[in-house]
């Protein structure tokens, strides 16, 4: 967003602000609730940053920093994955015996396979939902901190579509979680390449 166009506030003191990346696109929002979203500006492509380090972020990893610029502001709750926002599969963190296909990932193998989304913030989690295309029915799993050690949140049933359509699917969780967690989603041994998993969101009881 150019500077001459800046957002100006009329949401009063306190403000809430979201930045979401789906693949190479950085879209920024503000809140007066954190309920409600209004999107700030125009999508952001990061293609030639993401080009420019991809060893780099290989290993180093993400830094991410607030600032306030004009005039001073105090930020409180940060939350660098909010699991109540749409996380895409595809921005995994680490990952076994999967690929991405098309903005989706899948499993590799019969074996299944895994991937895991760090750090993300569950505070109050009681549900989740998964956003994904299955040729055929399936499960996948969500684990939280690690799949040996960690703990299964949920088992995700999806039904399996004749066609190529999405499927939305939901699974309370086996009890609510609070803080913040690497998230696991796992693919059960079985067929390979049956379901592509798009997003998936955790919700919590109004």
């Amino acid at each position: 967003m150019d500077r001459s166009e800046a957002w100006q506030n009329d949401m009063g003191r306190e403000v809430w602000l979201k930045l979401v990346r789906n693949g190479h696109e950085l879209m920024g929002y503000c809140s007066g609730d954190g309920k409600a979203w209004k999107a700030v500006g125009e999508p952001v492509s990061a293609v030639a940053l993401d080009k420019a380090q991809p060893g780099f972020n290989s290993w180093v990893g993400t830094s991410v920093g607030l600032f306030a610029e004009g005039r001073a502001a105090d930020f409180d709750r940060f939350v660098c994955k909010d699991g109540f926002s749409p996380l895409p599969a595809m921005g995994y963190s680490n990952y076994f015996g999967v690929e991405t296909v098309d903005k989706a990932v899948t499993n590799t193998s019969v074996n299944g396979g895994w991937l895991m989304i760090s750090g993300v913030y569950l505070g109050g989690a009681s549900g989740v939902s998964v956003d994904a295309v299955a040729a055929h029915g399936g499960k996948l799993e969500v684990w939280i901190d690690d799949l040996e050690n960690g703990r299964k949140v949920a088992t995700v049933n999806l039904k399996g579509r004749t066609s190529d359509g999405e499927e939305t699917a939901t699974a309370a969780l086996l009890k609510p979680v609070s803080g913040s967690h690497d998230v696991f989603v796992r693919w059960p041994a079985g067929m390979k390449q049956t379901i592509f998993l798009k997003h998936i969101v955790f919700t919590k009881k109004k």
